[in-house]
């Protein structure tokens, strides 16, 4: 069998055999259309008849059918991830299954039944998701399954240490929404895809990641206790939206909104009198600069003048200029008292031991879904660098 290794949009790699997944109530619907996967550490999804809602209740879907052409299954700081997508070639369509550790409806292990009515990509222990007409600088549609449910067959590990994820999608209808925030957002007026009785099967060794264990890499920190708070972001974990002051604008403005259509974001602290930012925030700045980090965005947050004082705009302005920073790419982060209040409240920045922290800081986020992917001296292994690399590859 002919296989290809690719990057995914979800920073997944896969290998498929082609597969056609078709859907509901459609002209182009096969009544026995069926495939199964082989091949690599990859998976295997198989095409069941039906359409979603089942019997005489058909939902009304504006997309169905997905020939998969790739699939792999990876593990993540957050746990597994199963991605499928159609084509090698530009635009692609790709489905993908996130199984999240510790969340409110992630399966346990063995075999079980996880209902996906009302969930939403904010919390989601099993997220279910859709990606149309997708490129290097993004895809034109994105859809999330909060309709049906989903039949895991068998998940965990056995003694030799392989893993097995398997389950099947059953009356599953994604509908076109916006990430923002982390939070998944119906459009109005938007599509529909629906998938019944879609089976997905995958390998992988070793443990499931949890949250707080470190398992997902091995950047040597770990996520404590205080992980569980709803309004703090661990790496693996989606950033509540948040606003600072933005020196550009002299206004506040959040996270997500900067970010904006970018695919990697960089969250920088700095200060005047850190010696170590004197390079690398004019290193950030040149990749800001560069055409050919156009998907890139940075928040470039300084906490304390020189004199460990509070910034103000005019500091702001003269510190974009000496270090060759976009104006619109700094950031203010001091409440009079103390810095960096408000990137603390919402971000862990992995303390050390006597609960001390270096500058500079770099936080990396998923800029399209406001995923936590990684924070200097956490779980995930490798740099910055190379995080945003991947992210921008995707």
């Amino acid at each position: 069998m002919n296989q290809r290794v690719l990057s995914l949009l979800s920073s997944v790699v896969f290998a498929f055999a082609a597969v056609t997944l078709t859907g509901c109530g459609s002209d182009n619907d096969s009544d026995d259309a069926s495939g199964d996967l082989g091949g690599g550490t990859g998976g295997s999804m198989a095409m069941g008849g039906g359409g979603a809602g089942g019997g005489d209740s058909m939902a009304v879907c504006t997309n169905t059918g997905l020939t998969v052409e790739t699939t792999q299954i990876e593990k993540k700081e957050f746990g597994l991830r199963l991605t499928a997508q159609n084509s090698i070639e530009i635009p692609y369509d790709t489905v993908v299954v996130d199984l999240k550790t510790g969340r409110p409806n992630t399966p346990p292990m063995g075999a079980s039944t996880v209902s996906l009515e009302g969930t939403n990509y904010r919390d989601c222990g099993l997220c279910v998701m859709a990606f149309r007409g997708c490129s290097a600088i993004g895809c034109e549609k994105v859809f999330y399954a909060s309709t049906g449910e989903v039949d895991v067959t068998e998940l965990g590990t056995n003694d030799d240490d392989e893993g097995r994820f398997a389950g099947l999608l059953k009356n599953v209808v994604f509908e076109e929404v916006t990430i923002r925030g982390g939070e998944s957002i119906p459009v109005e007026g938007g599509e529909t895809w629906c998938m019944n009785d879609h089976a997905f099967d995958g390998d992988f060794l070793g443990m499931i990641p949890v949250p707080g264990s470190g398992g997902g890499g091995g950047g040597g920190g770990v996520n404590p206790g205080n992980c569980d708070s709803p309004s703090l972001a661990c790496v693996g974990e989606v950033v509540n939206d948040f606003s600072m002051y933005n020196c550009g604008s002299q206004s506040e403005k959040s996270i997500s909104e900067h970010f904006g259509d970018g695919k990697a974001g960089l969250i920088l602290l700095t200060a005047g009198w850190c010696g170590a930012c004197e390079r690398r925030v004019p290193e950030v700045g040149g990749m800001l600069n560069n055409p050919q980090y156009e998907n890139f965005r940075a928040a470039i947050v300084v906490g304390e003048t020189q004199g460990r004082t509070q910034p103000d705009q005019r500091y702001c302005e003269q510190y974009a200029r000496a270090k060759n920073v976009p104006l619109d790419s700094m950031f203010i982060d001091h409440n009079g008292q103390a810095s960096f209040r408000t990137i603390f409240a919402n971000i862990w920045p992995y303390l050390s031991e006597d609960g001390r922290f270096g500058l500079p800081f770099h936080a990396v986020l998923n800029a399209q879904t406001m995923e936590y992917v990684y924070g200097d001296r956490g779980p995930a292994s490798g740099t910055a660098n190379q995080h945003i690399g991947q992210l921008m590859n995707q």
